[in-house]
């Protein structure tokens, strides 16, 4: 075995006191600015994480590019640049592009799941929930195991590579390190959620970006490399030192080299598994906005690409050049293969060149590495605990706020076993090179059932149980049956030879899909896709019980209308779990399906395109006789650079811009208080309460004529038959006006609100009526509300309109005792105050409330047609 049990001690790079003071200083910094970022975005953005639906899929309003970011930075694992360095090292320049290819088609792939996931279940928090309604208890617990068992193995692996990379080259104790990687991420994780992961991710991978980038050219123009042409130089003259067996003439430059292409493909077997069972992909995907999956998914697999190429290129052929000279940490021994095994390839030749504060700057790449798996990996399996098994099997009535407490103590116990796991597997003599070659055929024989129960409807409940139950043992009988014949033995070095690895994920892999097949047709049966539809938003059925606490405070201060409103709250809608199929609808519009299945045909031609171009058409016709050419070097390593720059762009700058509409927002702030506090610091304590009103728009840019939601008052009431936008009284005492804002929109109109994007402020339009009214309004406020008088004008009040996106505006919902019909008013509409029709039969007039109303609703058009301009 190439690691020892309690790992590889090396040469010390920096002091055990500096490795404590970085990793525990990285650890409490990165927390404090999770812990600012999640009070951020619950102040500005008005996204709280203590409902289950942001904890565990942030709200499903996560845009492209923090989409692209987050999934790169899930992906950026240890591998990519510590072991890409070393595998170059062994096996020369092949290994990079094969482990290049071995990671981007899995994320194009995960974007196809993810779309169909969206389209068949709109409202699963995990992939587990999806198990569970096609195939019942039985097949759920064995996907609990199957996804536990991968997400926590793969996680424990970067652990305990991690803890021995810093043990050897810092001196610090592999237990200790162990255990203070997860430490600083399990408080960011508990409090923040999902969406925390996000911001992290986003930070984690500016960060390593940054310094992949500064490590790759610092090494090239160092005097001893002497830049691309220098690195080809010195690699060649070093070549007969560097004979590599299996490799053409024995060179480093050539991509025929069977060890780098068996490597290769059994990448492609384990990395296929750490993405398809891991539930963190699939609750990113369905995190995201509805057209932000494939963009966002496939942006990151074009992105990751260039991360091992370039930097496991460069890193891993200068070590292999300069390891005979002085300025190597090893001289005058070369690396030994214990050493490269344990991933000292990249902090050597850092320590060699850069120096010690090329070493700090490792540390802090590495702790980017570690912690974006580690966050990732957190939520993942407290969804799993909390979801999964808590709800469905230990309390099915958990309220949404126990769910988050649930899931903060299944953080704290994933971080504990994980830390367990990973002193196991190093006291076991485990390292990260025999974990790759174990972990294809743990994770493989879920994938093919997996995915074949969003495809195919004739998976049966006894196939999609047995066939990964089956794959297992029947990719673990061919590695250890292969390892036996070819060696006479099974231990732990013979299961790490290249081929009995790749022939067991092979087995692990494609043998469920044979078993399926075979137990599917024995007892045929056809699964209707309308089931998945009964899977409903998490706190949906919190949020009904809100409003009925809601209104029972406000009729037990003797309030008719309260008690009308508390009657109404208890009829609301049945659940998606008592409706028959027949009356089962889809939550989405059918324009958005239609979206959704133009992006579902998007993301299998990227696919298809990506799978002929990184496993055919680029690398085979290089596979045979040839070593490269000095100027073919010179250009392939360039183009490796700049896919770097493309790859920090793309998830680094990319969401910037992509998200600078959350930036903006942050003017709400001043509204995410109580009505009272609002009242006493801007001076206005002589007004009687607040109203507040939202703006919610359907359509806009491609998807036809923007439309604003107008709800009619009811005939019994005040101003009775008069269109308005849903709103009312922010009459709770300890509920800010953006929560009476989201609150109001639920109760009149049935509507989600999952961010409000701008306060709408009022504002004098000329051409309309009642503009002259609207503009004294406005002079004489200091504020950009509009103030009223109740209806026997002894009570004064001030109204705020917010503009607010939804989670779906087809499923409008109106409370009759308030309002007795609905309209989408286009803005031409609004002004006209009429609803136009394709003739005069047709139209309808459609008379405000107030010349305010109007005002605010016209505001809110021009609003959003800045945006869309600057977006």
């Amino acid at each position: 075995m190439s690691g020892l049990a309690l790992g590889t001690k090396g040469v010390d790079l920096v002091s055990q006191g500096t490795g404590y003071g970085l990793l525990i200083g990285l650890g409490v910094v990165f927390c404090g600015v999770i812990l600012v970022a999640v009070k951020i975005q619950r102040v500005y953005l008005s996204e709280d994480n203590a409902t289950s639906e942001m904890f565990m899929v942030a709200n499903r309003s996560v845009g492209t590019g923090l989409t692209a970011s987050a999934v790169f930075s899930s992906w950026m694992w240890i591998n990519e640049t510590v072991f890409a360095s070393a595998m170059c090292f062994r096996y020369g320049l092949a290994v990079p592009l094969w482990w290049a290819t071995g990671l981007c088609f899995q994320i194009a792939l995960m974007a196809a799941l993810g779309v169909l996931a969206k389209i068949r279940v709109p409202y699963a928090h995990t992939s587990l929930e999806i198990i569970r309604m096609r195939y019942g208890k039985i097949g759920h617990v064995v996907f609990i195991v199957l996804n536990i068992t991968n997400n926590v193995f793969g996680c424990a692996s970067m652990i305990l590579t991690g803890s021995q990379i810093i043990h050897g080259i810092s001196g610090m104790h592999f237990v200790a390190a162990t255990i203070l990687i997860p430490l600083g991420v399990v408080l960011y994780t508990a409090v923040g959620g999902l969406k925390a992961t996000f911001l992290t991710d986003y930070l984690h991978t500016t960060i390593a970006l940054i310094l992949i980038i500064y490590f790759t050219l610092s090494v090239l123009t160092h005097q001893a490399v002497g830049g691309l042409g220098g690195l080809y130089d010195i690699v060649t003259e070093t070549a007969s030192k560097n004979y590599i067996k299996g490799n053409f003439e024995g060179s480093l430059l050539t991509m025929k080299s069977k060890n780098a292409i068996i490597w290769g493909l059994i990448l492609k077997f384990g990395n296929l598994a750490l993405v398809v069972m891991d539930t963190a992909f699939w609750q990113k995907s369905f995190a995201t906005e509805v057209g932000a999956t494939v963009p966002g998914y496939d942006l990151a697999a074009l992105a990751i690409f260039g991360i091992p190429w370039g930097l496991g290129t460069v890193i891993g052929l200068t070590a292999r050049a300069i390891q005979y000279s002085p300025i190597f940490p090893t001289y005058p021994n070369p690396m030994s293969l214990a050493e490269v095994s344990a991933g000292f390839v990249m902090p050597y030749t850092i320590k060699a060149l850069i120096g010690t504060h090329g070493i700090v700057a490792f540390f802090v790449l590495l702790f980017m590495a570690l912690t974006s798996t580690v966050s990732s990996s957190m939520i993942a399996v407290s969804s799993i605990l909390s979801f999964d098994v808590y709800k469905t099997y230990t309390n099915p009535r958990a309220t949404d706020k126990t769910l988050v407490h649930v899931s903060h103590y299944a953080v704290i116990f994933h971080a504990v076993f994980i830390t367990g796991i990973s002193l196991a597997l190093n006291y076991g003599g485990a390292d990260m090179t025999w974990i790759g070659y174990f972990r294809p055929i743990l994770s493989c024989p879920g994938i093919i059932p997996l995915a074949l129960t969003l495809i195919w409807d004739r998976q049966t409940k006894l196939a999609a149980v047995l066939s990964p139950v089956l794959g297992f043992f029947t990719g673990l009988a061919i590695w250890l049956l292969t390892a036996y014949r070819l060696h006479g033995t099974i231990n732990l070095i013979t299961t790490e030879a290249g081929l009995p690895a790749l022939y067991g994920a092979c087995g692990s892999f494609f043998s469920p899909a044979i078993y399926s097949v075979v137990l599917s047709l024995y007892k045929p049966s056809r699964f209707d896709w309308r089931e998945f539809l009964r899977i409903e938003l998490a706190d949906e059925a919190q949020i009904h019980a809100d409003d009925t606490t809601g209104s029972d405070k406000t009729a037990s201060s003797g309030d008719e209308a309260g008690n009308e409103k508390q009657a109404v709250a208890r009829q609301s809608p049945v659940g998606a779990a008592e409706l028959s199929l027949d009356d089962v609808r889809h939550p989405f519009d059918e324009a958005t399906i239609k979206e959704l299945y133009r992006w579902y045909k998007i993301a299998w031609v990227f696919w298809v395109v990506i799978v002929l171009v990184t496993f055919v058409a680029w690398p085979m016709p290089l596979y045979r006789n040839y070593i490269f050419t000095k100027p073919f070097f010179l250009g392939w390593v360039t183009v490796a650079i700049i896919w770097q720059f493309f790859a920090f762009f793309a998830v680094a700058v990319y969401p910037v811009y992509d998200g600078r509409g959350d930036i903006i927002t942050g003017s709400l702030a001043d509204w995410d208080i109580t009505p009272a506090e609002w009242m006493r610091r801007n001076s206005h304590d002589d007004w009687n309460g607040l109203a507040v009103s939202v703006v919610v728009f359907d359509g806009g840019s491609s998807d036809g004529p923007r439309r604003v939601l107008l709800v009619q008052r009811a005939a019994h009431d005040s101003m009775p038959n008069r269109w308005e936008v849903p709103g009312g009284g922010a009459s709770e005492p300890h509920e800010s006006l953006l929560l009476a804002a989201a609150r109001e929109l639920w109760e009149e109109a049935g509507l989600v609100a999952t961010r409000f994007k701008a306060l709408v402020p009022l504002r004098a339009v000329e051409g309309v009526e009642g503009v002259d009214e609207v503009a004294a309004l406005v002079a004489a406020a200091d504020h950009p509300g509009h103030v009223f008088h109740n209806r026997t004008g002894t009570r004064l009040f001030g109204r705020f309109a917010f503009r607010a996106d939804v989670q779906q505006t087809t499923a409008v919902v109106l409370d009759p005792n308030e309002h007795q019909d609905y309209v989408w008013a286009t803005e031409e509409e609004v002004r006209l105050q009429r609803q136009i029709g394709q003739d005069s039969n047709d139209s309808r007039p459609l008379p405000l409330t107030h010349p305010a109303t109007q005002a605010f609703i016209l505001e809110a058009f021009r609003q959003a047609a800045e945006a869309e301009v600057d977006k």
